[in-house]
């Protein structure tokens, strides 16, 4: 762990003991789970902006936290990806990472679950995505306080946007007709529908939405109906992840719940 790590790990353990708040009770407090907390302090996770800016105003440390956040910041951890801050040049854009190919996110998604009790989907309909994480995704359908809403493409024969959709991945629009249904089923079978909510569209979808409880992943979809790296965003509190999380309350606003 870098001192600048140090520093913020110092003072998150220094205003929890000055308000006299347990891991468990802060994670209470912040809606985060304990484990995350706790990774945190023994610098095994650095922590997302919404921790700390949340944290900062929970224990009231007066931005001491928040400002040893910004100063102990580091680096990507990989070639994959690269600083939000680097790369856009503001923390107010909220970008915290941008990842060159969606494959790269791989190592990210534990992390983004594990501190989350809700999950926004608007995909095409993701079915290597939703095998590959389908014991997280019921395991956050499960949590007493777990919510999970998925927006897909109207599969009926009328919605204009099932060809539009099959001609952009060069499939027949029966077979793409199929994956929709089939990711229809599979999110139906994740968790009992007061938590699970599945809703159809006509609305074009011009990127891929992951909205979790405090951050999100936008990724975009390539046009030409070939399989190419395709880039995503991490996004963290700022301009990018309030346009995701209104974008999204507008979409659902257009779209049909399914029974």
């Amino acid at each position: 762990m870098t001192g600048e790590a140090l520093d913020f790990v110092a003072e998150l353990r220094k205003w929890r003991g000055a308000r006299g708040l347990s891991q468990a009770k802060l994670a209470q407090a912040l809606k985060y789970d304990r484990s995350y907390i706790s990774k945190v302090e023994t610098g095994q996770e650095w922590p997302a902006v919404d921790f700390a800016r949340r944290a900062d105003q929970v224990l009231r440390a007066g931005g001491s936290l928040q400002h040893a956040y910004q100063h102990g910041r580091p680096e990507a951890p990989h070639s994959g990806h690269f600083d939000g801050e680097r790369l856009f040049g503001s923390r107010e854009s909220g970008i915290a990472k941008f990842y060159s190919d969606f494959v790269d996110i791989e190592g990210d998604w534990d992390a983004l679950f594990s501190v989350s009790s809700t999950l926004d989907l608007a995909i095409m309909y993701g079915a290597t995505w939703r095998n590959t994480h389908r014991k997280r995704l019921q395991t956050l359908a499960d949590r007493a306080d777990g919510r999970l809403r998925i927006v897909l493409p109207d599969p009926s024969t009328d919605s204009p946007v099932v060809d539009l959709y099959a001609h952009m991945l060069g499939l027949p629009a029966d077979d793409f007709r199929g994956k929709i249904a089939e990711a229809i089923r599979d999110f139906q079978a994740i968790g009992p529908r007061r938590h699970v909510e599945i809703y159809v569209t006509s609305s074009v979808f011009r990127h891929a939405t992951y909205l979790f409880t405090h951050q999100a992943i936008l990724a975009l979809y390539a046009l030409c109906g070939e399989r190419i790296s395709t880039p995503a965003f991490l996004a963290s509190d700022g301009e990018l992840l309030s346009f995701m999380r209104t974008d999204f309350d507008r979409l659902l606003d257009r779209s049909t719940r399914l029974e």
